[in-house]
């Protein structure tokens, strides 16, 4: 019997400690990031500003994504959270929605992640990685238009300024079960 009540209160422990953490989920800070690793066949486009910036080996590699129809970049959303409580917090998952100008790019969702955010004030950044078919945004623009496209979410001031808007739906995890919360917006202009 005594060997029962240990477990349990071990157990309660455990799931005390657990739900504690899934509630601090509550209590965080959200802000934008930036938007890192921007790529699309092979050529790095996070320092490009213009056509005139692609190698010869850069508009080579473009010509073949072209040619095999390949215009999905690749990139990396950081979302900025902070813990202002005194214990830990879990995040279990996430689902998003980019828009950018007010129009819905693309959505997701990373169920698995598993992430700790440390507490008293420290800062964790949670990157969203992200898949971005640019056949659908640019519908019959030019690659100049995706470059300024591109241009835009890194902040280079080129074109007009950009409204970007990730909605962001963090998950808890209560004994291994994950519960989504409501969305946050976070918002970021980029000239």
């Amino acid at each position: 019997m005594k060997k029962i009540t240990i477990l349990a209160a071990i157990v309660l422990l455990f799931s005390g400690c657990a739900i504690q953490r899934a509630l601090n989920m509550v209590n965080l800070q959200y802000q934008m990031g930036d938007i890192v690793n921007i790529n699309w066949a092979g050529i790095n486009l996070s320092k490009v500003k213009s056509v005139n910036d692609l190698s010869v080996a850069d508009a080579a590699k473009a010509a073949a994504a072209i040619a095999r129809k390949d215009f999905t970049i690749t990139c990396n959303m950081n979302v900025i959270a902070r813990n202002k409580t005194s214990q830990p917090a879990a995040l279990g998952g996430f689902d998003y929605e980019l828009q950018l100008d007010g129009k819905k790019l693309i959505d997701g969702s990373n169920p698995k992640i598993n992430l700790s955010i440390p507490p008293n004030g420290t800062q964790q950044i949670i990157p969203i990685p992200m898949r971005i078919d640019i056949r659908e945004v640019l519908q019959a623009e030019t690659l100049e238009s995706f470059l300024n496209l591109v241009g835009q979410l890194t902040n280079y001031g080129i074109g007009n300024p950009s409204k970007v808007a990730l909605k962001f739906r963090p998950y808890v995890k209560i004994a291994d079960r994950n519960i989504k919360m409501s969305y946050i917006t976070l918002n970021k202009t980029f000239q």
